[in-house]
C-alpha cells in the first residue's frame, strides 16, 4: 500500500480549498495541515455549512468538496495505520 506524503496531501488539500466557497475559510492566510486537529475541525465545519446548491454542477458534487471530505474522512484510518504523527508545525 502506498501513501502520499503529508506535504503532497496538504498541497492537494490547500489547492482544493482555494476553490472552495466558504466564508469560514476566508480569513486564513497560511495553509491548512490535515494533521492538526484544529484545522480538521474548521474544515469539517466549513463542509457542514456549505451550500449544497453551490456544490452541485450538472448533478455532480463539486470535486473540491469531495476531495476535502475524503481527506477528512480518511484521516483517522490512515493515522491509525501510520501511528503517531508529528506535525511539521510543532
Amino acid at each position: 500500500m502506498l501513501f502520499k506524503d503529508w506535504e503532497e496531501v496538504n498541497g492537494e488539500l490547500n489547492s482544493a480549498l482555494s476553490l472552495f466557497p466558504s466564508p469560514l475559510l476566508l480569513e486564513r492566510k497560511e495553509g491548512y495541515d490535515i494533521r492538526q486537529p484544529a484545522d480538521r475541525q474548521l474544515l469539517a465545519e466549513a463542509l457542514a455549512q456549505a451550500d449544497q446548491a453551490q456544490l452541485l454542477h450538472l448533478d455532480m458534487l463539486d470535486k473540491n468538496y469531495v476531495l476535502i471530505k475524503s481527506f477528512l474522512e480518511g484521516y483517522g484510518e490512515v493515522a491509525k495505520l501510520l501511528g503517531p504523527v508529528v506535525s511539521a508545525w510543532s
